[in-house]
């Protein structure tokens, strides 16, 4: 969930906090189509009054220019969603290519470090609620984006137990292609074998890699403080200075925290 504003003050304010770029969405999952939005994840250094106050949230902001919508995350919330599944897009955005190349290299190469329970159930908790609102949507190329949501939600799940996740996979696209050419009857029987083996994953997969402990809960402690050492060294930043002198106004977390997210 985001928090929207429409402030350009902010938005400009948050650009030059900016560590990261990145393209999210659709795109990176080869099914966009002439109707997906453009959406961009700017992850950015925190400001100094937002590191000392306790208003912290795991949701994002959002601002919407024309026909691209800008998602605004701090570094550390970002690191903290990726794990513990409040955003499965910072987890996902941990495998774009294009992180190498950044201040934050060092998050896709130790991509591995975030695979670990609570994402893995994140991914089957979508999965299973975007099937039961396949029948709820006002059209059919809504629903079919629902449907392939889940589907989506499972094969990255089962990828990330499996320790080979990738963002982009041709079996996807392929269902889709498929799914639409169903009769509605088929598409009962797709969808309830779609749950079988959501309900499977999770109860006769999940539970017992737990449980056996095959399976990381959150991160390793070593791998935690490693990441911790590549964050400290982020202080070098022209952004880390920028934050330090500049105001962040947490009215909006502050307004969240009470009342939670609204849209207008």
């Amino acid at each position: 969930m985001n928090i929207h504003f429409k402030e350009a003050s902010l938005f400009s304010k948050l650009i030059k906090a900016t560590i990261v770029q990145l393209e999210v969405g659709s795109p990176l999952y080869g099914l966009q189509d002439e109707y997906s939005d453009k959406d961009i994840l700017c992850i950015y250094y925190p400001f100094h009054n937002q590191l000392y106050s306790f208003a912290q949230t795991h949701h994002q902001l959002q601002y919407k220019a024309q026909k691209t919508d800008y998602l605004f995350v701090d570094v550390f919330t970002f690191i903290r969603n990726a794990l513990s599944g409040d955003s499965t897009l910072n987890f996902e955005a941990i495998h774009i290519e294009d992180l190498p190349n950044t201040a934050l290299g060092f998050l896709y190469t130790h991509r591995t470090y975030f695979y670990n329970y609570q994402i893995i159930k994140a991914y089957l908790g979508f999965a299973n609620r975007d099937l039961k609102q396949y029948w709820q949507q006002p059209s059919d190329r809504e629903a079919v984006k629902k449907y392939i949501h889940a589907e989506r939600g499972l094969l990255f799940a089962k990828s990330i137990f499996q320790k080979n996740f990738t963002l982009k996979d041709a079996i996807l696209l392929e269902k889709r292609q498929k799914f639409v050419s169903f009769s509605l009857s088929t598409r009962k029987e797709a969808l309830k074998e779609l749950q079988n083996a959501i309900d499977y994953f999770r109860k006769d997969v999940l539970t017992k890699a737990i449980e056996t402990e095959k399976l990381t809960r959150y991160m390793l402690p070593s791998h935690q403080k490693e990441i911790d050492t590549y964050l400290q060294q982020l202080k070098s930043l022209p952004q880390y200075h920028y934050t330090q002198t500049e105001y962040f106004n947490l009215d909006l977390f502050y307004t969240v925290n009470e009342n939670g997210l609204s849209y207008e």
